[in-house]
């Protein structure tokens, strides 16, 4: 959520000290719809997940200096369940230090408002563990740590990847661990390589069968760029990451497996808290 949050004050706040009217772009209405629909991609893979895991996530529309109409209209259209506290700044512009930023004051203006709503929920919950039985007293058995290694980790990834055909719940175990595989030898690139294209080929091909050609041929015009990238980035340093790759930061490459997650969350019910066995 933090990157999609970034995007979307980067379509509206200009750099904090980038010169006034520059006139290289101006945001149009197309553009609140896209963020708008980004974000609800973002915000429906946080709900899945917290659900799974037994938290109640509590999304807030924040106030910006720039943006104007299009902003407010973009809040719209964003929807329930975001909270739209974009007006709480409105008589006071004197905090921010640049589009969207704010002093000690803005901040505090803004966490009052926040925990006008925010408040309920945690005195609501602070009951609840207060009325709680106290367990038992239980003895704690302390298993050794270990570490999982870069091999390990792509060789887990790669069992996920390659089941996703058969149980495409599976997607869950590739999005936990994907940005975090890394190639430190020539023999982990390459199977890096293959998670990679065999993944976006996955994503593609599920993208296409669902109705959405568009994100399909994103996904597919993106596999040899990121499978060009790691190999670029190995060869300069001995190593590379995959979460550092630009093609994993376009918007359009994002969005698109944004979707295919959404999607595919919606049927796991192990993922969205649906499931009623237990």
């Amino acid at each position: 959520m933090n990157k999609l949050a970034a995007w979307v004050k980067g379509v509206f706040a200009p750099d904090a000290g980038a010169p006034a009217n520059q006139g290289i772009y101006e945001t149009t209405e197309e553009d609140g719809v896209h963020a708008a629909d980004v974000y609800r991609r973002g915000r429906a893979i946080t709900e899945s997940i917290a659900r799974r895991r037994g938290i109640e996530p509590v999304f807030y529309w924040q106030p910006l200096l720039v943006g104007g109409a299009l902003y407010r209209r973009t809040a719209r259209m964003v929807g329930p369940p975001t909270i739209d506290i974009s007006g709480a700044l409105a008589r006071h512009g004197e905090v921010y230090l640049d589009g969207g930023h704010t002093n000690e004051a803005g901040a505090r203006i803004v966490a009052e408002r926040i925990w006008q709503t925010l408040g309920p929920k945690v005195a609501r919950r602070s009951t609840h563990f207060r009325t709680r039985p106290r367990a038992e007293p239980t003895t704690t058995v302390t298993t050794p740590t270990t570490t999982t290694t870069p091999g390990e980790l792509l060789g887990r990834t790669e069992l996920a990847v390659a089941g996703l055909s058969s149980d495409p719940c599976l997607l869950d175990d590739v999005v936990t661990r994907f940005p975090l595989l890394a190639a430190a030898t020539p023999s982990e690139l390459d199977r890096l390589v293959g998670v990679g294209e065999s993944w976006f080929s996955w994503l593609a091909g599920s993208a296409r069968s669902d109705g959405r050609p568009a994100d399909a041929d994103t996904l597919d015009a993106a596999r040899p760029d990121l499978a060009a990238e790691l190999r670029a980035g190995f060869a300069r340093h001995g190593s590379v990451r995959i979460s550092q790759m630009p093609t994993l930061a376009r918007s359009d490459v994002r969005a698109a497996i944004a979707g295919r997650i959404v999607a595919v969350y919606s049927g796991c019910p192990a993922i969205t808290g649906d499931d009623d066995s237990g």
